[in-house]
């Protein structure tokens, strides 16, 4: 995939660079939107070094990042059969709400941005669109923009923030809770809404036990990006919804910025990298690394009732 988008990369821009240049532009930036990098490696100014408006190239860093943040076991279960009903639940889960959040958080971004003063104002339907696509694509997991997301609306922040905070999938390039814990919630809730005992979704049936660590890990997630914004923002006289943007994508490993890194402190820079740090390894797995998983409990406690809601 790689090689496929660098070479079509390479036609983009060999217009504009001489041929040695337009090769290595190629190569890393292919290889640095397929992994979810987000490094740039142009001499020239610009958020993509002028190519923020180009759609071939968003279109070509796009696929990059969408393939990218699917994960390699979705590509495995491709490879052996393109039948949607022989497909894992873990295939159904990931390619089904990859493709509803990219859609949904396009057609969000581009109703809030495309407002009066808005990033996306006079840029039309097409345009828009694209630009919206390529953000939300990316945002999730890639950290390219081709807005600038110092000056986006309070609410495009809090949506994106959340977007980031998603990710994509597991066993991918990507960041974030992971899509398959999100999704695994969402069944949970809605198992739980119709009354029933299981957790289920696309006719399965998913194990108690990774329902309870999908929720678990959301749980500490938020606690974590909660926590973090509280203490930043006691160190810092800076709007809160910019330092929350900057939290989020510090936890999902995205690498948007709001500008407030390079207005902070060092404390808040020393914080915001154990948020990289948590944001990579995963809550979860920090606290099990911590905690004394060789002795597991063998009893149970008597059950009772509590009053809830």
């Amino acid at each position: 995939i790689q090689i496929f988008v660098g070479i079509f990369l390479f036609l983009a821009f060999y217009s504009d660079m001489n041929t040695k240049e337009a090769i290595w532009q190629a190569i890393s930036h292919s290889i640095s939107s397929f992994n979810g990098a987000g490094f740039l490696f142009f001499n020239t100014k610009g958020l993509l070094g002028g190519y923020e408006k180009n759609i071939s190239v968003l279109t070509l860093m796009g696929i990059n990042i969408f393939f990218g943040s699917l994960g390699y076991l979705i590509f495995i279960d491709l490879f052996q059969t393109f039948k949607w009903k022989k497909l894992s639940l873990n295939s159904k889960l990931v390619i089904s709400s990859t493709i509803f959040l990219n859609l949904f958080g396009t057609l969000i971004l581009f109703a809030l941005e495309s407002q009066p003063n808005g990033e996306l104002e006079n840029t039309g339907m097409i345009n828009g669109s694209g630009q919206s696509l390529f953000n939300t694509v990316s945002g999730r997991t890639a950290g390219f923009s081709s807005i600038d997301f110092n000056s986006i609306r309070i609410p495009t922040a809090l949506w994106c923030s959340a977007l980031m905070f998603i990710g994509g999938a597991s066993a991918s390039t990507a960041g974030g809770i992971k899509l398959n814990t999100i999704m695994v919630v969402y069944s949970f809730i809605i198992s739980t809404l119709k009354g029933s005992p299981h957790t289920s979704i696309f006719n399965r049936k998913i194990p108690d036990e990774q329902v309870s660590r999908c929720i678990t890990i959301l749980m500490i997630s938020i606690l974590v990006i909660f926590l973090f914004t509280i203490i930043i923002s006691l160190n810092e006289s800076y709007e809160i919804h910019k330092i929350f943007f900057e939290i989020c994508s510090a936890f999902g490993t995205v690498g948007l910025s709001s500008g407030f890194t390079q207005q902070s402190s060092n404390l808040s820079r020393i914080i915001l990298i154990i948020l990289m740090i948590i944001g990579r390894i995963g809550p979860l797995t920090m606290v099990l690394a911590l905690g004394n998983r060789n002795k597991p409990i063998m009893y149970k406690n008597a059950e009772e009732r509590v009053t809830i809601g």
